[in-house]
């Protein structure tokens, strides 16, 4: 009676506190930072001098992030800008990553229809510091008339000349701002020549230190260890024979199962070839008797054999000739119908089941399989190509049949010169 009061008096206050969070928990865990003049950070002004132009630009004030510059056309793209620098190393800036929207305030007067705010991440993998340039640029581009600027740090993109110039990896190629060395605002792309005047008078990040659907999360685990813990409580406190008897139950189940299990694996060992993971011959008359008791279905016959495979067991060992071997049956596997069934025939020839498929339809897939088997290396420096004979089971033909015409077939493409597809007379 007293554990059952003290469980209740504990769900009674799990409750509460889940309610009170509900209601003032994304609120309080709110985050900001706030860049303005005074904060003590230390600025630079850029143009376009390092990439030989001859524009100017100067800071109006030491304590105002004010500053002018004049563009000149001695250069293709000429620009200027003004930097808060993170990290006058820059190297060790703000993990800004938390952050969801940027707020920049902002007085300009001049030429320029649009504007560029650049948040500048350092990171190891492609930046130097000897090297300014090489941090990512993430930009946005707004209009030159937007005073009161609000932007999702999802609408950053990384800018595609930074790219081009340091010949960054796709992967590499998507915003980042979990080192972000300085924040840099600077005339837009297209080039406005004439006089610019900027005064910067704030920039504001907003974000959640902890992501609402953490905290969601972490109130649903809660609730979750809290039933669990007193389901398992009360699991404990049945009788003993009872307990007995459902241990008894739960061994036989478990017996079962692994029997079960055991007779799953063998019958697969059966049916299965080990290295490559394709049907045996076993699995394959299978396959064909599950499918010749489809009278009404189409059934058509793929054989495929790898060139030049002796080459390869010759020249880099058998161990290769595994690899490509198991490569090869699982990209096959992997671009196959769940109905059709792929099996291994010889040493290096496969067969592919097409169920439900006529003629035109399986040299489709054949071609296809030789196309992706050509294009793809199997490891580094090694290309392999194979050749296919394809037929069709036409009225009246025996199964026997069906294989002698789709091995003439395959004859046909070795002799033709081998990465073909040939299909069986009809």
């Amino acid at each position: 009676m007293k554990l059952l009061l003290r469980f209740e008096s504990l769900l009674i206050l799990l409750v509460l506190a889940s309610l009170a969070l509900l209601a003032v928990g994304p609120s309080l865990l709110r985050t900001r930072l706030l860049i303005q003049p005074g904060g003590g950070f230390v600025t630079a002004v850029r143009n376009d001098a390092e990439i030989g132009g001859n524009s100017l630009v100067e800071p109006l004030a030491d304590a105002d992030f004010s500053w002018r510059c004049e563009l000149r056309s001695g250069t293709a793209h000429p620009f200027c800008g003004f930097e808060i620098l993170l990290d006058p190393q820059r190297a060790r800036g703000l993990d800004l990553s938390r952050y969801e929207r940027l707020r920049l305030r902002l007085d300009y007067k001049g030429p320029a229809r649009s504007l560029r705010l650049f948040l500048r991440n350092f990171d190891p993998r492609y930046s130097r510091v000897e090297d300014p340039l090489s941090t990512k640029f993430n930009q946005v581009e707004f209009g030159a008339e937007e005073t009161e600027l609000e932007v999702a740090m999802r609408d950053f993109y990384v800018a595609n000349w930074w790219m081009s110039a340091y010949g960054i990896a796709p992967q590499l190629g998507h915003p980042q701002f979990d080192n972000v060395i300085s924040i840099e605002v600077q005339t837009g792309t297209a080039p406005a020549l004439g006089e610019h005047r900027f005064r910067l008078r704030a920039i504001e990040l907003e974000g959640q230190r902890v992501p609402t659907e953490q905290l969601y999360l972490g109130l649903v685990l809660g609730w979750l260890a809290l039933i669990v813990g007193w389901i398992v409580h009360r699991l404990l406190g049945l009788k003993r024979e009872l307990m007995q008897r459902r241990r008894r139950e739960a061994e036989l189940l478990q017996v079962n199962a692994l029997l079960d299990a055991r007779g799953r694996q063998l019958e697969s060992r059966v049916q299965t070839d080990p290295l490559t993971g394709a049907l045996n011959r076993n699995g394959l008359e299978q396959a064909i008797r599950e499918a010749l008791s489809d009278r009404a279905g189409r059934l058509s016959l793929i054989l495929l054999d790898i060139d030049h495979f002796k080459r390869i067991n010759d020249t880099r060992g058998h161990s290769a000739g595994d690899r490509v071997l198991s490569a090869l049956a699982q990209r096959i596997q992997e671009r196959i119908r769940d109905s059709d069934r792929l099996a291994r025939w010889g040493g290096e020839e496969f067969v592919l089941l097409c169920r439900g498929s006529d003629l035109r339809q399986a040299a489709g897939l054949a071609e296809k399989l030789r196309s992706l088997i050509e294009s793809e290396p199997f490891e580094s420096d090694l290309s392999v190509t194979a050749s296919f004979g394809v037929a069709s089971l036409q009225h009246g033909q025996t199964l026997e049949q069906l294989f002698n015409a789709a091995d003439e077939a395959l004859y046909l493409a070795k002799r033709s010169g081998r990465n073909r597809v040939e299909l069986a007379n009809t």
